[in-house]
Parts: structure tokens; C-alpha cells; sequence
């Protein structure tokens, strides 16, 4: 089939030909049975499409397809919100059980050495100058 006479068959459907083009494409189409099996199948399937159109798009169908998009969106979000909520909920439960845990052991620690300071906070011990010094050099230790 040429590829001239298919380009003149497919435009003859949307508009006018002019005389010279209708002519050759008559003469292509009496001589040609692939190319009016094509025309035929063309038509069918122009007039199913324009049929279908015509039954399936209502009016304001528009605003009904951005209506449902836009109550998509409003779903996804409260979806969004409400785990981002459950995360905020769990976070504050373990926040509030660490700064518990943390002010026990600070008083463990306290009850423990028997003093209120930083040391005895942390659990450090007590340590001089001269403690220091031997920690830093173990050979004067010995």
C-alpha cells in the first residue's frame, strides 16, 4: 500500500480533498482491496469511537472528575495526618518513660554515694589530683 495514497485516505475522513487528490485516491481505492478494507475499518472504528463519546462524557463530567480527584487527596492527607499522629503519640509514651528512667538512675546514683553533687549523679568517683596523677602514669604506681 503507498504511504501517499494512506496519508490521502486518512485526511479524506477529516476534511476535503482537493479534485486531483479525490481522483487519485478513487483510482487507488477501485484497484487496491487492502486499501478498502482499510477504509472500511477506519469508518467502523470512527463511528464506534463517536458513538461511545457521545454516551460516556455527561455534562459537568469535568467537575465530577476533580471532585473525585480532590477527594482522593483529602483521603491521602487524613491518612498522612493520622500517622504522623500514631508516631507523635508513641514518641511522647517513650519520651515520657526515658526521662523517668533517667531521673531513677540519677537517684539510685545519689541514694547510692550517699552525697548530692555531680559525681554522684553520674556515678563517677570521687577522684584527687594524686588519683589522677597515678591513673595517667602506671609506672608510678608500682
Amino acid at each position: 500500500m503507498d504511504q501517499k495514497v494512506l496519508e490521502l485516505l486518512y485526511r479524506s475522513f477529516d476534511r476535503q480533498l482537493t479534485p486531483e487528490e479525490q481522483h487519485r485516491l478513487d483510482e487507488a481505492l477501485t484497484h487496491s482491496q487492502p486499501l478498502q478494507e482499510e477504509k472500511e475499518r477506519i469508518a467502523a472504528l470512527r463511528q464506534t469511537v463517536a458513538g461511545s463519546a457521545a454516551q460516556s462524557i455527561e455534562p459537568f463530567f469535568a467537575e465530577r472528575v476533580m471532585q473525585r480527584i480532590q477527594a482522593k487527596g483529602k483521603s491521602r492527607t487524613s491518612a498522612g495526618d493520622d500517622f504522623i499522629g500514631s508516631l507523635m503519640w508513641s514518641f511522647r509514651r517513650i519520651a515520657l518513660a526515658g526521662v523517668i528512667a533517667v531521673f531513677l538512675l540519677l537517684a539510685g546514683n545519689i541514694i547510692q554515694k550517699g552525697e548530692i553533687s555531680l559525681n554522684s549523679m553520674l556515678a563517677m568517683p570521687q577522684l584527687t589530683i594524686e588519683d589522677t596523677l597515678v591513673l595517667n602514669n602506671p609506672l608510678e604506681g608500682e
